[in-house]
């Protein structure tokens, strides 16, 4: 994958992230409100949290070690100096994420073990907090996949977690769309 096309979808991701806190924030600002408001399942997809952003970026970026010490300064630099225009929004956004959660909206976590860019720590306090909220968390985390290509290393994998965590829900609307490619990863999500 080319360094533009992963610095697009690191961009999408945080965008995501940032539109999801306000989400967050706005329904608890109308909390007397709350059953006027649906909350959708959520799925995140290696989510990175700010603090990995110089650690990881520069590892999925390049193998060449000058360069990524030189992408990670840069990265530090950018979030301190974009202080008032973009780093103190995302840092908003996690916090509203995280004190603000909607409680009858499930999260599906998806990442990978040897992901440079994503902690598996930091996504299971994130789970630990929506589940002392109320929020229903559901887990998946392959051994060997890289950052944000899950999707096309285990597509049977993936559409088979996604579908199954839809279903339990009551969120499949096109269940045509998420075909079951291998019967190892429907029983896998039966047990």
């Amino acid at each position: 994958m080319k360094d533009w096309m992963k610095m697009a979808l690191l961009c999408r991701r945080w965008l995501g992230q940032v539109a999801l806190g306000a989400r967050s924030m706005h329904a608890h600002r109308l909390s007397d409100n709350m059953a006027l408001l649906t909350a959708y399942p959520s799925v995140f997809d290696s989510p990175a949290d700010m603090e990995e952003i110089p650690v990881g970026l520069p590892m999925a970026l390049t193998d060449f070690v000058p360069l990524q010490r030189l992408i990670a300064s840069y990265a530090r630099l950018h979030l301190r100096w974009m202080e008032q225009r973009a780093t103190r929004h995302y840092r908003e956004a996690k916090r509203q994420v995280v004190h603000y959660p909607m409680p009858q909206a499930a999260t599906l976590f998806l990442w990978s073990q040897n992901d440079p860019v994503t902690s598996c720590r930091a996504i299971l306090d994130l789970g630990a907090a929506f589940e002392a909220s109320g929020r229903q968390v559901f887990y998946k985390c392959w051994a060997d996949s890289q950052h944000v290509r899950h999707l096309l290393q285990h597509p049977g994998d993936y559409h088979s977690e996604v579908a199954e965590f839809l279903r339990r829900l009551g969120h499949l609307r096109y269940p045509d769309r998420f075909p079951d490619h291998q019967p190892a990863a429907r029983a896998a999500i039966r047990q």
